[in-house]
């Protein structure tokens, strides 16, 4: 990094010109003074970036000392943050409506629009009658038939296009469905777009890669160099972005700059991050113009000054517009409060959340006792994520279930509610839930992988059209709604063998696939679309009889499954599975959780029964002849029996489409200490309303970073 310089050869040039009566120096001079007044316009942005890099510093110390927010006060788009520390700052967001006005819901229930309530309901009674804003054609947001009069971009950006909430829910940019949930159940819990350092939409943590302005707009912002925080291994250093390019801020030796001590605290007894022997005591840059029209900026208070530079070591010139005026970006994008956290969203799209007073401050109540507990829970996906301000946590996505003796679709209640139903302890300790459904009519946010296995056996030909007219409806109603979602198939036939096979891709892949070949000819080989590599597979499994067992092991073994999934298996059938003695493709096999972890997915099963057949009246054969049942016993899933033609045969009235619309999500705090890589169990009970201990199951999962 250069160090910066005064230009003191400027009064040495000026002396030596007065020697010739004729120089003039008017040149020089306006030039001196274009400068300078370009400095004096910059002024007001550099204080305000100083002051958000200020706010930044003391906003890192309230993470360091894991302190809470007592209050909230917003004026405009400046918020007043009281911390239980008794600390407090005033930071500024960007939703200054330079980029447009983005809709929000206040604290009456109403939408508004910048400071103004527009006296609609966001939400009905129910929570899914209200009104969406939307764009009109003359460019402001419209509700309902109501013209607000307030536009939706600015005149800066009249050329980009502004994020809208579409039908299904999520938010929209022009024709792009971002699959991103605009508000959770309650209205007031989704994420709202801001424009990132790069000038593209940004939701949350994602970009969207659709800029926020066209050819006339946003490029104010170019050369502004923007100071913001990234956090490594728990502690927060400085960044410079410029242009969208994100690089550490280092001191003279090339080390990264600590926002502040390793533990906010201090060197010797961890108390207030002074003497610096834990890790410095952290520093605070400030930026400045230099006299030669170049942005600079001080690690120690002013002492030493250095030009900024850009990644090939050029000085970054300090120009705004054509005055050197300078509309540059916040460095705080949003501030808003959601699910008990009051959450920062940074230029750069870092989100940093800290817990509100009251926020999970009761202690959880210890798991109740079990009696006869008969409910099989789905196997749930356990997701680990660390959210800055918050530390780690734990996500456990589990799709719907029904009361074992009702029959009735469970709602889930956590911690704190008057009703709670739902425990979970970890190695015996008792943890806070929060619960929420993981849908908006539908549009679950978690992705999922489907995978159909088909039998497609000689006594199923009846139902074969039926069966790949049905899946192929219901594969693009799913996509339609907004979920994240992909579909596989394996066909497996009456001689044993793997029949095809397509890994994860669209429901219009799906679609060609199934449509590809006439599948009422009995035993005929279904490669019709050939993957090399899992047709070569499919050699290797082999049983001489109709085996579910061996389509799901294939599809285990080698199809695509996207590492974040829950995946989901339907077989259909008309036939108990046949292992023919292979103990690798037996119920006993799937039964034990070793061999098919949680993680590996639920099985669903629809089960075509002709009069006499094989859906429940047979005697078992270990290893040989075996129900489904306890495959949907085994994993969590369903199992439904229907005639023996699939008469009326409609998948969204199956119990496996609830089961996935009805998915929720329980999120717990995870002690740091926990994420260690090692495995943990972690215990699920579910009590009925007559505080009867109806289902408990214990799983064994490991935490990583």
């Amino acid at each position: 990094m250069k160090k910066f310089y005064f230009l003191v050869s400027l009064c040495a040039t000026m002396m030596m010109g007065s020697c010739n009566k004729e120089y003039d120096d008017s040149n020089l001079w306006n030039k001196v003074n274009s400068i300078d007044q370009r400095v004096a316009n910059l002024e007001s942005t550099v204080n305000q970036m100083n002051s958000d890099i200020s706010s930044l510093k003391l906003v890192v110390d309230a993470l360091q000392k894991n302190v809470y927010v007592k209050n909230v006060v917003d004026i405009g788009n400046l918020h007043q943050i009281t911390f239980s520390d008794g600390s407090t700052i005033v930071i500024k967001d960007g939703q200054d409506g330079k980029d447009g006005v983005t809709p929000t819901i206040g604290a009456n229930g109403n939408w508004w629009l910048g400071q103004t309530d527009t006296g609609v309901k966001a939400t009905g009674t129910d929570g899914q009658d209200g009104i969406t804003p939307h764009i009109g054609s003359n460019g402001n947001w419209w509700l309902g038939l109501t013209d607000t009069g307030i536009k939706a971009a600015g005149t800066d950006g009249k050329d980009g296009l502004t994020p809208y909430i579409g039908t299904n829910g999520n938010w929209w940019i022009g024709q792009t469905d971002t699959g991103i949930k605009a508000a959770g159940n309650d209205g007031k819990d989704g994420l709202t777009p801001y424009i990132g350092s790069n000038g593209n939409w940004w939701i949350g943590q994602t970009d969207t890669g659709v800029s926020a302005s066209g050819s006339g707009g946003g490029s104010s912002s170019v050369n502004v160099p923007i100071i913001s925080i990234k956090e490594e291994n728990g502690v927060y250093y400085w960044i410079q972005i410029l242009n969208g390019v994100e690089t550490w801020l280092t001191d003279a030796n090339g080390n990264k700059l600590p926002v502040s001590g390793k533990d906010g605290k201090d060197g010797k007894d961890g108390k207030d991050a002074k003497d610096g022997k834990d890790g410095k005591d952290g520093v605070t840059p400030k930026l400045a113009v230099s006299h030669d029209g170049y942005w600079i900026v001080t690690y120690d208070n002013g002492n030493t000054w250095y030009y900024v530079s850009d990644v090939d070591g050029n000085k970054v010139p300090a120009t705004g517009g054509s005055n050197g005026n300078c509309t540059c970006k916040q460095f705080f994008q949003n501030v808003y409060v959601s699910n008990g956290f009051l959450i920062m969203v940074l230029i750069d799209g870092t989100v940093i959340y800290f817990e509100l007073e009251g926020n999970h401050t009761a202690p959880a109540a210890p798991n109740p006792l079990p009696r006869t507990p008969n409910l099989v829970f789905p196997n749930p996906k356990f997701v680990v994520d660390y959210i800055p301000g918050r530390g780690y946590v734990l996500r456990i996505y589990i799709s719907g279930m029904r009361h074992p003796v009702t029959g009735d679709w469970l709602d889930l209640h956590g911690s704190g509610d008057s009703n709670t139903d739902t425990w979970i302890d970890i190695d015996d300790e008792p943890m806070w839930l929060d619960i929420e459904d993981d849908d908006n009519g539908g549009a679950t946010t978690k992705p999922v992988d489907v995978t159909f296995l088909i039998d497609n056996s000689g006594s199923m030909d009846e139902e074969s059209a039926l069966v790949k007219s049905e899946i192929v409806s219901w594969a693009q109603k799913r996509t339609n709604v907004g979920l994240d979602i992909r579909f596989g198939c394996v066909e497996f036939s009456e001689y044993g063998t793997i029949n095809g096979g397509l890994s994860h891709g669209s429901a219009q892949t799906l679609s060609n696939y199934l449509n590809a070949f006439d599948r009422t000819k009995t035993g005929t080989a279904n490669w019709v679309q050939k993957d090399a590599a899992l047709y070569s597979a499919s050699a290797n499994y082999t049983v001489e009889a109709e085996c579910g067992g061996m389509a799901l092991r294939f599809a285990d073994d080698n199809f695509d499954f996207r590492q974040d999934a829950i995946r989901h298996y339907i077989i259909f059938t008309d036939e108990p599975n046949w292992p023919n003695n292979k103990k690798e493709y037996s119920m006993t096999w799937f039964e034990n959780s070793t061999n098919w972890p949680s993680e590996k997915g639920v099985v669903h099963t629809i089960y075509s029964c002709n009069s006499g057949n094989y859906a429940d009246g047979f005697t078992e054969t270990l290893y040989y002849k075996e129900s489904y049942r306890r495959l949907a016993k085994a994993t969590g899933g369903q199992f439904q029996v229907t005639d023996g033609k699939l008469t009326g045969l409609n998948m969204e009235a199956l119990d496996v489409t609830t089961a996935l619309d009805k998915t929720k999500i329980i999120w717990l705090d995870l002690n740091s200490s926990m994420v260690n890589g090692m495995s943990h169990n972690v215990r699920l009970t579910y009590v009925s309303a007559d505080k009867q201990v109806v289902g408990q199951t214990t799983y064994k999962v490991t935490f990583s970073k």
